[in-house]
């Protein structure tokens, strides 16, 4: 471990490439994960490495990292590495596979109560959306994933609102970009979750959240939890406001598009 720790610094892209796969070999297996906790400057050098310049060593480096992320037993310590600031480095990568990953490890990280204030501090939010936007097949399905997943924790809600995850969303469902079942479910409630902010006037009038609204209803997949958990986002749009002026905006739009 301490000989790949030593070689990653070398600037030779041969020896970067066999170095990553080694950490990748090491990460796919639960005791070399074990051997890495206890081995922060080894992690690190490992972390280091996704300002690589060759994107075939940095799709191997990634998936190490993911493998440590994804880990009930080593994700804290990775965490407390470093790890959580290569994703958004990651997610960059044209790979697709390695796009999943990093949007399944974000879900992963949304179950991890110690890892939620690391996680603020982190751009994931940013992240999800980039991963929506560039994939092109699964990888769109495991970002709406991580999207709902962060919606779950209230600390990221308003935060999601201000960067216009919905409107993301919208776009890709908007194109018919995402076939999987259940996907406009899995947006509806995220929106259901952001409904609750106080920002909420942001996804009638900037990130047309009334249009995923009507996608959703009339999806063939649309059931009546669907049409429930609706009903309920109309209710938190216009309870959410913060004043007379702004309700009425709100319940404005809604009426229009209706």
């Amino acid at each position: 471990m301490r000989t790949l720790a030593a070689l990653s610094t070398v600037n030779d892209p041969r020896t970067q490439h066999l170095c990553a796969r080694g950490f990748l070999i090491f990460t796919a297996r639960e005791k070399g994960r074990a051997d890495l906790v206890g081995r922060r400057p080894a992690q690190q050098a490992l972390y280091n490495m996704v300002h690589v310049e060759d994107d075939r060593t940095l799709i191997v480096v990634g998936k190490a990292v993911c493998n440590m992320l994804a880990d009930e037993h080593s994700c804290m310590s990775a965490v407390h590495s470093g790890a959580m600031a290569c994703l958004k480095i990651i997610a960059t990568v044209d790979s697709e596979d390695l796009r999943e990953c990093v949007a399944r490890v974000i879900v992963d990280l949304s179950f991890v109560p110690a890892a939620h204030m690391h996680m603020k501090n982190q751009p994931l939010i940013e992240t999800a959306c980039l991963i929506l936007c560039r994939s092109v097949g699964y990888g769109k399905v495991c970002a709406v994933g991580a999207i709902l997943a962060l919606s779950q924790l209230k600390s990221f809600r308003v935060g999601m609102v201000q960067r216009h995850c919905v409107s993301a969303m919208v776009t890709t469902a908007l194109h018919g970009r995402i076939k999987a079942s259940g996907v406009l479910s899995k947006m509806c409630r995220c929106l259901y979750n952001l409904s609750f902010t106080f920002f909420s006037e942001n996804l009638v009038a900037k990130d047309h959240c009334l249009l995923l609204l009507h996608m959703m209803y009339h999806d063939p997949e649309c059931s009546t939890a669907d049409v429930q958990l609706m009903a309920g986002v109309l209710m938190n749009l216009t309870m959410a406001q913060p004043d007379a002026g702004t309700l009425e905006r709100v319940c404005c739009t809604i009426i229009q598009q209706n």
